[in-house]
């Protein structure tokens, strides 16, 4: 809350058909109870439940600080449990995505009680895959499949881009992992004759 000023919360206020405008003693309160409910979501156990796939990503999103708004990483981690259920796990603002911050990211989850996930879904930056190998080194890692399908659009003229989504799409929806090898290979046959990059991205 600390990008919010009065004048803006008046604002809203008003917006919603309030007859007043609304004092800065209220405002914070409303941010001191926030603030309170935030600690309470970032220091919760984590230990209820098994969360074997976590994704980690993270979105540059514009914060205010030092009177200015700039654009920081905000490093998210979502648990996904046995029955597809997406929780989220954490939200931290760091600097840069270094493996400094990422280690506090995964070492914050361990020690909220998160067990090692079996699998880790990332988008390959290298800060985050040194934190996961240090922090979990049994957890399997691997590439989110749409950071990889837009690593493979980057190889590939744009013309070809349609016809390389649905081939692409073929692998990774597959009913099952037979049928996602064979699609793979199919993949590799076609792809080799258009674009010899594209094929080494994939493998």
């Amino acid at each position: 809350m600390s990008g919010v000023s009065t004048r803006s919360v008046d604002a809203l206020v008003e917006s919603i058909g309030a007859a007043s405008g609304i004092s800065k003693s209220e405002v914070s309160r409303i941010c001191a109870g926030l603030d309170e409910r935030v600690a309470a979501f970032r220091n919760r156990t984590l230990g209820h439940t098994e969360f074997p796939y976590v994704y980690l990503d993270a979105m540059n999103l514009p914060v205010r600080l030092a009177r200015r708004v700039v654009k920081v990483p905000v490093l998210a981690a979502i648990g996904v449990r046995d029955d597809g259920e997406k929780i989220l796990l954490s939200l931290d603002i760091a600097r840069t995505e270094s493996t400094v911050a990422w280690k506090g990211v995964v070492e914050g989850l361990a020690r909220r009680d998160l067990s090692a996930p079996a699998l880790a879904i990332v988008d390959g930056n290298p800060g985050l895959l040194r934190a996961l190998r240090s922090v979990w080194p049994e957890t399997k890692i691997q590439r989110c499949t749409n950071h990889k399908r837009e690593n493979l659009l980057s190889k590939a003229p744009t013309y070809c881009h349609p016809e390389l989504k649905r081939d692409y799409a073929a692998i990774v929806y597959a009913d099952d992992l037979k049928a996602a090898l064979a699609a793979r290979q199919t993949f590799l046959r076609k792809w080799k004759t258009l674009s010899t990059e594209v094929v080494r991205s994939l493998e």
